[in-house]
Parts: C-alpha cells; structure tokens; sequence
C-alpha cells in the first residue's frame, strides 16, 4: 500500500517513473516464478522413504556431556528405531521431527529430482543424520 505525504493527493513524474519501474521488476519476477513452478509441474517427483537407522543416547555420543542438561536426556523420544516415513511431493511426512527435516532436506530433494550422490555404489540412497548434537538419528533416505 502507497500512502502519500500529507496534503499531496497526486504524485510527481519522478515518483510515478519509480512506482512504474518497481511494478515492472515485481511483474518480471512473478513471471519467473510462475516459470519456475511450471518446470516443478512437468517433472515427476520420486517419493523417497526415509528409515530411521538408530537413534544415540548422549551417553553414546559422549563419555562425558560437554554440557550440562536441564533433566535427564535419552534418545530422541519422537522417532524409533526402524520407523519409516514416505516422502511424497517433497512434502515433510506427518509425525516426522522438523530439525531432522531441515537437516536431511537437501538429500531427499536430490533423490526426488532423480539425483545420485556420487560417494555410493548404491543409487537412489543417502545416509543422514540431524542436527541434534547430543542424541543425533541417523536416517536412510531411498528413492523408491
């Protein structure tokens, strides 16, 4: 919304030029956009399955923790070991943790775009964990 100074109701040539070159930059961005959305639309996305390998207690992170927890810790409660999720349209799975997503994000898009990382033998498959330093899950991420 444009508010104009008080006791102007009209604007200047200088100001109507910026106004028309801003509403130029937002319509070529939007047009961008729009392109780009339809570029995701013609490509089938993989659904990908992401297993729960193993959770870790800190206690099998670290002998002694380098910090002092609030209350006791064990491994994550959210998730199990051997729990499987299905990925479907990029979209975070109902139930899933959402560091953990953030954290495994970048390879669960590769694999749904078609990707490979090059450090396996295997296709279609990552090996990730999240971000919780103290009692990381480790995940198995596969291109089904």
């Amino acid at each position: 919304m444009l508010i104009l100074p008080s006791g102007h109701n009209t604007f200047t040539l200088a100001q109507r030029r910026v106004l028309r070159k801003r509403t130029q930059e937002r319509s070529t961005h939007i047009k961008s956009a729009r392109q780009i959305l339809l570029v995701f639309q013609m490509v089938k996305l993989q659904k990908v399955k992401i297993t729960v390998l193993k959770r870790f207690s800190p206690s099998e992170v670290f002998p002694e923790s380098p910090v002092t927890p609030v209350g006791p810790m064990e491994a994550c409660e959210l998730l199990r070991d051997r729990q499987e999720f299905i990925v479907e349209n990029l979209q975070m799975p109902k139930g899933f943790c959402t560091s953990a997503w953030v954290s495994i994000y970048g390879n669960v898009r590769l694999l749904a775009f078609g990707g490979n990382l090059p450090w396996f033998k295997e296709k279609g498959v990552a090996i990730n964990c999240c971000s919780d330093g103290l009692r990381p899950v480790i995940f198995k991420l596969e291109r089904v």
